[in-house]
């Protein structure tokens, strides 16, 4: 079971903590990165959150089967199904 990291922005630290990460109406997908021995790449994707402005950041780490079904991809490129492992 691989250890993943979603980083949010720190005003959605109460709700997270009182019913987990909760998928959006539209989009029906988080973003989240494996937790690799480099903490800089695991948690590249902060600076993009910076830029909205998010003045404190929130990391919420969580394991998920191997056998999941995700989309993975490059940011801004397509996505293509596989399975986490």
């Amino acid at each position: 079971m691989p250890m993943l990291v979603h980083i949010t922005n720190g005003k959605n630290t109460a709700a997270i903590l009182r019913s987990g990460i909760r998928l959006p109406g539209k989009n029906k997908a988080i973003n989240f990165m494996p937790m690799l021995q480099s903490h800089v790449i695991s948690h590249q994707w902060m600076r993009e959150l910076s830029r909205d402005r998010a003045r404190v950041l929130f990391g919420v780490y969580f394991r998920l089967l191997s056998t999941e079904k995700v989309w993975a991809g490059r940011y801004n490129h397509e996505h293509k199904p596989m399975t986490l492992g």
